[in-house]
């Protein structure tokens, strides 16, 4: 008489893991869009950089004024442009500890449901255990209790 060990917030168990995975989805969707823009911030680093050396270089040679006003203003809007960057580098890393949060508060409702079907697991063992041993007792008896019964009929044949 073995039957199978069914837990009995299978249904909870399976909706906190689906929440669980929909929270790594989000995670690596956060973290996707925070690399996205700390390589747009970099770019924009490398960007004024560039502007600022070829500022420099014109700075050394004779130019015409408009050349050094338009590295100027470029430079200057890329520093604006940086500032807009870190902003949204901020938002980004924001929604990215958000993320992450909803991950471990997922992770640790999984771990609370595994914690209690374990203990179920355990408890069902001990019940089989204890109906096998019982069903063992039984069948001892019903021998024991046959044998004796067949050694009396045996005694009252003979008599």
């Amino acid at each position: 008489m073995k039957k199978k060990f069914r837990f009995r917030l299978a249904a909870v168990e399976r909706v906190r893991s689906a929440k669980e995975q929909e929270c790594l989805r989000a995670l690596a969707t956060a973290q996707a869009k925070y690399q996205d823009a700390l390589a747009a911030r970099q770019a924009l680093y490398d960007d004024t950089n560039a502007a600022l050396l070829r500022r420099d270089a014109l700075a050394s040679t004779a130019q015409p004024v408009l050349a050094y006003q338009l590295e100027t203003e470029f430079i200057v809007g890329n520093k604006q442009r940086m500032v807009a960057s870190d902003q949204a580098l901020f938002r980004a890393r924001k929604f990215v500890d958000k993320a992450l949060k909803e991950v471990l508060l997922a992770k640790r409702a999984v771990k609370a449901i595994d914690t209690l079907r374990e203990k179920d697991f355990n408890e069902f063992k001990i019940a089989l255990r204890k109906q096998e041993q019982k069903d063992m007792e039984e069948i001892y008896v019903s021998r024991s209790t046959r044998i004796a019964e067949e050694e009396e009929s045996e005694w009252s044949e003979s008599a």
